[in-house]
């Protein structure tokens, strides 16, 4: 009896450790790596960036130049990412210090963990700036080399980095937008032509040829072409709920060789309280 009971102990705790195995593996799974240029680097919706340390390293690529460089370490017998993967930093975030009520307070979405205030907030990128970059008419884009869920094609880029995809493209002729909105993970969209640059027609200009169909974007959009956007744009959306500031933090990053070595973020705070909040 007592065997029994020992061997029901050993089963409940393996099948225990593999759900939290497989817990910690899922954890940091709503990241995106921007890998176009020199730079690689992950982003998460929350708004941190880079590694997603939960004392494991699991998830993410850090920032890292150059790219070519292997994000992953050989390590206990398998192919990981670990303590000793080749970057130039660790895991980033955001955090924003407010006056609540005459006290202080902080939001925190930082290398390891959110603070309990912060939420992700849903993306609709047809209604964005951005919502005509990405187009896939044309067979040089990006979009029309690609698997099914938007991942890269094996061939097209040599770097070896995880969750290297776009996931919200413009429905054209025949190919259907991901679903709108997304949720749990930043946007990330490619902007980019293989083996050429973009050809600099404003989007209004394409749209009156029929070559491109209008989307939902504000009209001065439209005055924009996809030389106006980087190669590949990335977006983050969160809030606090204790303080009802939201913050948009946008990844700009590009192929072209001689803007290829750089990567710029721009962060954007509102506060939708309707309470005069000094940040």
């Amino acid at each position: 009896m007592r065997s029994i009971k020992r061997w029901w102990q050993y089963i409940f705790t393996f099948f225990l450790n593999i759900g939290l195995w497989f817990s910690a593996q899922a954890q940091p799974n709503n990241y995106i790596t921007l890998h176009r240029g020199m730079i690689g680097h992950s982003i998460y919706n929350p708004g941190y960036s880079g590694k997603f340390d939960i004392h494991r390293k699991h998830g993410g690529s850090t920032f890292s130049y150059p790219l070519g460089r292997t994000m992953r370490v050989y390590s206990g017998g398998s192919e990981r990412e670990g303590w000793n993967a080749k970057a130039n930093g660790a895991g980033e975030g955001v955090w924003i210090l407010s006056n609540l009520n005459g006290n202080s307070h902080v939001s925190a979405a930082g290398s390891e963990t959110a603070t309990d205030d912060i939420v992700g907030l849903a993306h609709e990128p047809d209604s964005w700036p951005e919502a005509y970059a990405g187009v896939v008419h044309h067979q040089g884009y990006a979009l029309s080399i690609r698997t099914d869920n938007g991942s890269q094609a094996a061939w097209t880029d040599g770097v070896r980095l995880a969750r290297v995809k776009t996931n919200w493209w413009r429905a054209e002729d025949s190919l259907d937008s991901p679903p709108n909105p997304a949720t749990k993970e930043p946007v990330v969209i490619w902007n980019f032509r293989f083996n050429e640059y973009n050809s600099g027609e404003t989007y209004l200009d394409r749209i009156a040829k029929g070559e491109i169909k209008q989307a939902g974007a504000p009209s001065w959009a439209e005055s924009l072409s996809d030389d106006e956007l980087p190669e590949v744009v990335g977006i983050t959306r969160a809030k606090s709920e204790d303080t009802n500031l939201m913050w948009t933090r946008k990844w700009y990053q590009w192929g072209h060789q001689d803007y290829d070595k750089f990567l710029i973020n721009e962060t954007v705070v509102e506060n939708t309280s309707g309470v005069l909040n000094e940040i």
